[in-house]
């Protein structure tokens, strides 16, 4: 047969293993189900003592399931359950744990743990995950190896100091040797610090976690905490560094053969908002796609960042419907994980953030009143951020989101001077941290609100600490995301000789097809006003009184102006009203006379 190559294939290159042809082998099963049915129990079982004596783990378990040897299986999974996790074979230990009775998990404490860390990471309900933990409760030989599994549930629902204290009772109480449950715990702990505003430490932490757990061989969490660090260097501007770390990241969740763990997924959707930021829009989609596939046989819940960068990529495209089936994506998600709230209103947040930057006012609008978010209440909570005041991570990124949305809204509605006493804690509450990613962000948004407010000289000067910030690492969407008031102002920059190389490029961006729209947000101070009009037409409503002059449909306008029908037809309306005329052909003929055409 080796002679003929008949049938077999190769597992190596010294001619010791090989594997029967796929259809070949199909062809013996279903001959050996007709000829000999009653013996392939026990040839499976015999197969799962063979893998195992030869330490093919995962091999045994199957040919165990499939002999109906369930007692056999279960002792099999229990060995093979904390290297499957350290592998992010979440997946895969699910299925598992599965196929066995639960009278038959739940009388084995040790696998019910694990268990309940594989429920929790695949986004299952967080009953299960508590059903498992009551069965390790009830074991004294496991005593504190259920806290660092509770207080990664307190980190998800924002009590940092519950899972502080959870992590350092762990610590305590875990053998020195159990070096995956201690990786874990020492992990949350930096997380903890971190959020709580120990930014230098955490990340110090964060290095030690990753190179205890590389040491450990514990893969998933020296990713994930490596993508932990390149979040914060995010978060720091430091797009350089942080395209380093993932890459890192990616690099030790690729095993020998070339095959990408399921965590690696969390590495490519890191390097897909990177790619974003810098505006290669068909190298961030790639990532952020295949980092979703990839994730998903982790758990499903691991691709709801995916998605949301992957709307924003869609937003930068001018991809509506894209934008949209991202965004629900996360939605549905966000709304299976059960173990907070807090993925909802995240989700939420950023589906309020597009419609603002889509131009649909009335929509972001209505789910900040839903929310009840005031800018007297922003100033409060963001007073004692300055002061030291703590979120959770998850709550810090919402907020965020939030007062973005709330700083559109204001610019839009004619109400800068809020936008800027929101936009000015901001940037304080995160110079505090030292977060000039979100520095740089707010300087933009301070830059737009004080050109709306007619004052140059200090939009310039936002303006010039944005561009400082961002030239070294290579931002673009932060800036061309702002669309045409945005473009006016990086002209105004230029003129005085501001940047001149970057703002040449930023603007060159800009005058792209497409980009000058992106944004539908004008500042006041791009509104035309001319005296003959008691109600000057906004930035928007003079885009939509120019197709008023073409034979476009409503329909055809919001594909042109990338937003909705009905946000078409409000614009109609308002300009019919400030125009006093009834009629679309009335419209074009008093705004020529008004010269608006």
């Amino acid at each position: 047969m080796e002679r003929a190559n008949l049938f077999i294939v190769p597992l190596d290159s010294e001619r010791r293993w090989y594997r029967y042809h796929q259809l070949f082998a199909d062809l013996l099963r279903q001959r050996l189900l007709q000829a000999q049915p009653d013996q392939v129990s026990t040839l499976h079982r015999r197969a799962s003592e063979w893998h195992e004596q030869n330490g093919f783990t995962g091999a045994a378990i199957e040919h165990a399931l499939s002999a109906k040897d369930l007692e056999r299986a279960a002792r099999l999974i229990e060995q093979a359950a904390e290297a499957a996790l350290m592998r992010s074979e979440i997946a895969t230990l699910l299925r598992w744990v599965d196929a066995l009775p639960d009278e038959l998990v739940r009388a084995r404490p040790t696998l019910c743990l694990f268990h309940a860390w594989a429920l929790l990471l695949g986004g299952r309900p967080i009953g299960m995950v508590e059903s498992r933990l009551q069965s390790v409760d009830g074991d004294a030989d496991l005593s504190g190896k259920a806290a660092p599994l509770r207080a990664f549930v307190a980190i998800f629902q924002g009590q940092l100091p519950r899972a502080a204290e959870l992590s350092r009772e762990a610590l305590e109480q875990l053998a020195e040797d159990d070096l995956f449950l201690r990786s874990i715990a020492t992990w949350l702990l930096a997380i903890s610090d971190m959020v709580g505003g120990d930014i230098v430490g955490g990340g110090q932490a964060l290095d030690e976690v990753a190179r205890m757990s590389q040491e450990a061989g514990n893969v998933m969490i020296a990713v994930m905490t490596m993508c932990n660090l390149a979040e914060l260097h995010m978060a720091q501007g430091q797009l350089g560094q942080a395209r380093d770390v993932y890459q890192q990241a990616l690099e030790l969740a690729t095993d020998k053969q070339g095959r990408r763990l399921s965590i690696a997924g969390m590495a490519l959707m890191g390097l897909g908002e990177l790619w974003r930021e810098r505006n290669d829009l068909e190298a961030a989609e790639r990532y952020l796609i295949e980092g979703i596939e990839q994730i998903g046989q982790w758990g499903e819940i691991g691709a709801l960042d995916g998605y949301i960068s992957l709307a924003y990529v869609r937003q930068a495209r001018g991809d509506v419907n894209g934008v949209r089936d991202a965004i629900q994506r996360a939605q549905q998600l966000a709304v299976k994980f059960d173990v907070t709230e807090m993925d909802d209103v995240l989700v939420a947040a950023h589906q309020a953030h597009l419609w603002a930057m889509q131009g649909d006012l009335d929509l972001a609008l209505r789910w900040i009143e839903e929310r009840e978010l005031t800018v007297d209440a922003a100033l409060v909570e963001l007073e004692e951020r300055v002061s030291g005041g703590i979120l959770s991570s998850s709550s810090r990124q919402r907020r965020t989101v939030e007062y973005l949305a709330l700083a559109r809204l204001l610019i839009a509605h004619d109400r800068p001077d809020k936008a800027l006493a929101v936009l000015e804690l901001l940037v304080r509450v995160s110079e505090r941290y030292g977060l000039n990613g979100r520095v740089l962000k707010f300087q933009i948004f301070k830059a737009i609100a004080c050109q709306a407010q007619g004052d140059l000289t200090q939009a310039l000067a936002a303006l010039e600490r944005a561009l400082s910030l961002a030239e070294p690492e290579g931002y673009v969407r932060v800036f061309v995301d702002e669309g045409e008031p945005m473009a006016a102002l990086l002209r105004q920059a230029a003129a005085r000789g501001i940047a001149v190389e970057y703002v040449a490029k930023l603007l060159a961006v800009l005058e792209m097809k497409g980009e000058r729209r992106m944004t539908k947000l004008p500042p006041s101070s791009s509104v035309v006003r001319p005296s003959s009009l008691v109600e000057p037409l906004s930035e928007r409503e003079l885009e939509v009184l120019r197709l008023l002059t073409t034979h476009l449909s409503s329909t055809e306008m919001a594909e042109e102006l990338y937003i909705s029908v009905n946000t078409v037809r409000h614009h109609i309306k308002s300009i019919y009203s400030k125009l006093n005329v009834h009629r679309r052909a009335d419209a074009v003929g008093r705004a020529k006379e008004l010269e608006l055409l």
